[in-house]
């Protein structure tokens, strides 16, 4: 029987890939954050841990068939809106961790000052008063899509439409400068 031994082979060939498998990340001259597989050999690098989903949020296996496929998207699992706004929280406290860090990186590197360091702290700490599990729970309408999309991960600079207007107005701006001779 080759089945065993074969079977065996690619289990151990996929460990092997994910030991060797190894993310870097290093800041370079100008402050810019990078990741990579390979660091440069002249900077001080830190080994990134990437984690795989949260345990206890659904995960759906791919259907094997185009029957399966159709069945699950005539019946999707429904998640209730308690675990909905238990994500939104998990998603949102790391997203608020990562948008502090952020702000002291860019701080740090003396791409902003300090009162805009100050402003984007006091901006940071309201959302982090605003979002509440309470207020999920009892959301509804727009608020309700808000938090949808903060359980999906999408950000809160996304789904509060922050990002979306930082877009327009960039876009307003390069208009401008392109009709200036």
């Amino acid at each position: 029987m080759l089945v065993r031994p074969t079977l065996v082979l690619l289990v151990l060939c996929s460990l092997s890939t994910q030991a060797l498998s190894q993310v870097y990340t290093w800041v370079d001259e100008k402050g810019q954050k990078h990741f990579g597989s390979q660091p440069p050999t002249a900077r001080q690098v830190e080994a990134v841990t990437i984690k795989p989903g949260y345990a206890g949020e659904a995960r759906t296996a791919a259907a094997a068939t185009p029957a399966q496929a159709a069945r699950a998207e005539a019946a999707p699992t429904k998640t209730s809106k308690r675990e909905m706004c238990q994500s939104a929280m998990r998603w949102t406290v790391i997203d608020l961790k990562n948008l502090h860090e952020i702000a002291e990186e860019r701080k740090s590197a003396g791409r902003i000052t300090a009162a805009e360091y100050a402003q984007a702290q006091q901006n940071l700490a309201g959302v982090e008063q605003r979002i509440s599990l309470q207020d999920c729970t009892a959301s509804s309408g727009e608020d309700q899509q808000r938090y949808e999309c903060l359980s999906r991960g999408a950000g809160v600079l996304v789904c509060s439409g922050l990002m979306a207007a930082a877009m327009e107005g960039a876009q307003s701006e390069a208009r401008l400068r392109a009709k200036k001779p």
